[in-house]
């Protein structure tokens, strides 16, 4: 899944400790899933840290039921979209970090969320 600024964050779904971080608006005032520690700039620079909001999260590890995938998830469903992106904890996955000037990739890597 691609996240940018015009992506928007489902309101309906997410809980953000907004005492504890910024979330960025776009162009048209709409949430983001991005968000920054108070006081820096909605612009993400080489060497900055930010956080990718998700929407939900369950764990279906003791689910009876063989038809559902086991294990704990990270859950984004943004405004609009009729698809929900899972993410598994435990399990790695691969993300691209791009550049909205040139398109370029400033990083690229695997990351497994525990």
């Amino acid at each position: 899944m691609k996240f940018d600024t015009s992506t928007i964050l489902n309101n309906s779904a997410s809980v953000t400790e907004e005492n504890k971080l910024s979330v960025i608006t776009n162009s048209a005032g709409n949430k983001t899933y991005f968000a920054v520690h108070p006081g820096m700039t909605d612009i993400i620079s080489v060497g900055d840290t930010f956080t990718l909001l998700a929407d939900s999260s369950y764990d279906s590890t003791l689910a009876a039921d063989p038809n559902i995938a086991k294990g704990r998830f990270l859950t984004w469903s943004p405004e609009g979209s009729p698809a929900i992106f899972k993410l598994q904890t435990n399990v790695p996955f691969e993300y691209t970090i791009l550049d909205t000037i040139s398109g370029k990739p400033m990083q690229t890597g695997t990351i497994t969320i525990r």
